[in-house]
């Protein structure tokens, strides 16, 4: 199979190896999906993604691949509560949709 993407695997290395030699855990399929709703289990979820999340951006420092990164654009941190643009520490809000789309506009319009 071919891989589509700006990111060409090193050497054919799945993300599952890169995982692997970075010690992160494996998102899996639907990672939490019978897990009861908790902040603990917010807290698991988010980590995970968040350690994914410094993979692509140092692979694509790495590869000189640009990386539209709704992380940074959608950055919780100096907010009182996550949920203004979040149902939970992945799907995003109605509301938010145009915030995401702006900022993957403006990664990729000088690709247009």
């Amino acid at each position: 199979m071919k891989q589509r993407g700006f990111l060409p695997r090193s050497g054919g290395h799945s993300s599952s190896y890169w995982c692997q030699q970075d010690q992160v855990p494996r998102l899996g399929h639907k990672p939490g999906r019978n897990l009861p709703y908790s902040f603990d289990v917010q807290r698991y979820l988010f980590d995970l993604i968040s350690a994914r999340n410094a993979i692509v951006r140092e692979q694509s420092r790495l590869n000189g691949a640009g990386v539209v990164d709704l992380a940074a654009a959608f950055d919780t941190e100096g907010l009182v509560d996550f949920r203004e643009d979040f149902f939970d520490v992945l799907h995003l809000r109605p509301r938010a949709y145009p915030k995401a789309a702006a900022a993957v506009y403006s990664g990729i319009r000088h690709l247009l």
